[in-house]
C-alpha cells in the first residue's frame, strides 16, 4: 500500500472511472469509489464502495470523504451540468446551495474552482486525472487505415482552430465541420449529443468532428474524452473524421475505439492544434 496515501474516486458517467479504480487498485492505494451520477459504472474490484450520492448534495459528499479519512480526491467521468444547475430547489443540500450562489458565472471552470475549495477546506486535494491515467494520452498521428482526404484535412485544420476558440471562452471542447463551415458547437449538451445534432445538416455526406482540450487546461478537471459512444453517434450522425489534439486527449479503449473506426471507414487522427498563420482558412 502507498502509505499515507487514501483516495477518493468521484464517479461520473462512462466507462473511465472505473479505469482509475483499477489502477489505484494495481498501484496498492486505500480507495473510496463514490458514484455522483446515477448510471455510474462500478469498478469489477475489490475497494470500498459508497452508494450514489447526487452532485446536488455537497454536503453529503464532502461527509463521506471526510469519515473515509481521504487525502486526495480525483474528480472523473461526465456529470452533466443541467443536473447540477437546473435542477428543483429540494433536490440540492444546504452546502450546495450557498456553494453556488457564491459562482460568479456556471461555466465549467467556475464550477471546479469551487469544488476544489471546498475539498480544500477538508485537507483534501483534488489530483490532476493524469495521475492514475497517463496510458490514455499517449495516442499521436493517424491511427486508422483511412487517411482523411485533402479536403476533409482542410477541414481539421479549420476545426481544430474554431474549437480551440470555443474552448478559450469555456462554452465547450468539440465542433462539428463540413466544407469549412461549423455545423455543430459543444455547449451544456457534451460531445455525443453535439454530434448527434449535426446529423441534420449533414445528411449523411461526411462530417468532421474536432475536440481540443482548453488553452490553460487544468488537469483535474474535464479533459477531453471520447470512446467507443463518440464513434458510435459519429457513423449515426455520418460523420468520417475524428480530429483529436495529440497526447493531450483520453482515447478511452482504444483497441476497440480504432477497430470500429476501420470497421465503418472512419479516420482518426490525433495531432496538433495549427496555429493561426498555418490555419488554410
Amino acid at each position: 500500500m502507498v502509505h499515507g496515501t487514501r483516495l477518493v474516486i468521484l464517479a461520473g458517467q462512462g466507462s473511465i472511472p472505473p479505469l482509475v479504480a483499477a489502477e489505484a487498485l494495481r498501484r496498492d492505494v486505500e480507495t473510496l469509489y463514490l458514484p455522483v451520477a446515477p448510471d455510474a459504472i462500478l469498478p469489477p474490484c475489490e475497494m470500498h464502495i459508497t452508494s450514489y450520492i447526487p452532485a446536488t448534495r455537497l454536503g453529503a459528499i464532502l461527509r463521506q470523504v471526510k469519515e473515509f479519512g481521504a487525502t486526495e480526491a480525483v474528480m472523473i467521468g461526465k456529470v452533466p451540468k443541467q443536473s447540477l444547475l437546473l435542477s428543483r430547489l429540494t433536490d440540492y443540500d444546504f452546502k450546495t446551495f450557498w456553494a453556488l450562489r457564491r459562482l460568479v458565472n456556471a461555466n465549467d471552470l467556475s464550477i471546479f474552482r469551487l469544488l476544489h475549495e471546498e475539498f480544500e477546506k477538508i485537507g483534501v486535494t483534488i489530483v490532476a486525472q493524469t495521475k492514475y491515467l497517463e496510458t490514455l494520452l499517449e495516442y499521436s498521428g493517424l491511427l486508422t487505415k483511412r487517411r482523411p482526404t485533402r479536403a476533409e484535412r482542410n477541414d481539421v485544420d479549420f476545426g481544430l482552430r474554431y474549437a480551440r476558440e470555443i474552448a478559450r471562452l469555456d462554452i465547450g471542447q468539440t465542433v462539428v465541420v463540413k466544407k469549412k463551415a461549423i455545423i455543430a458547437v459543444e455547449a451544456i449538451e457534451g460531445t455525443d449529443q453535439t454530434i448527434r445534432r449535426a446529423k441534420d445538416f449533414l445528411n449523411g455526406k461526411g462530417g468532421v468532428v474536432c475536440k481540443v482540450e482548453r488553452p490553460l487546461q487544468d488537469l483535474r478537471f474535464d479533459i477531453p474524452t471520447v470512446g467507443l459512444q463518440t464513434l458510435i453517434q459519429m457513423k449515426y450522425a455520418g460523420c468520417s473524421v475524428l480530429a483529436i489534439e495529440e497526447k493531450k486527449t483520453f482515447l478511452v479503449d482504444a483497441k476497440r475505439v480504432i477497430q470500429f473506426a476501420n470497421d465503418n471507414q472512419i479516420s482518426i487522427l490525433a495531432t496538433r492544434v495549427p496555429t493561426l498563420a498555418e490555419a488554410n482558412f
